[in-house]
């Protein structure tokens, strides 16, 4: 398998994993207000720090892609067609 595809999915796996972690965390915080009238603290905080967290792993990626883009030659040769009319 190709390099850049499994770290494009271990990124959004990863990313993924971090987001279901934030709207679990936020909604055992809506449970505990809801039931004993306080939210659980730092939780915004928290999520604050998972979206930068996101923000970095994203732009990695982008870095990483764009570093491995540099990497491809440019070069193009030029083709020309035979006739076979002529001898």
């Amino acid at each position: 398998m190709d390099a850049a595809l499994i770290f494009t999915g271990i990124t959004y796996g990863l990313a993924g994993l971090l987001w279901i972690t934030a709207f679990v965390l936020l909604w055992i915080s809506i449970r505990k207000e809801r039931s004993y009238g306080q939210p659980i603290k730092g939780l915004v905080a928290f999520t604050v720090a998972i979206v930068g967290l996101c923000a970095f792993i994203f732009l990695f990626m982008a870095c990483v892609k764009a570093m491995s883009l540099e990497k491809v030659p440019h070069h193009v040769e030029t083709v020309t067609a035979k006739d076979e009319s002529q001898p």
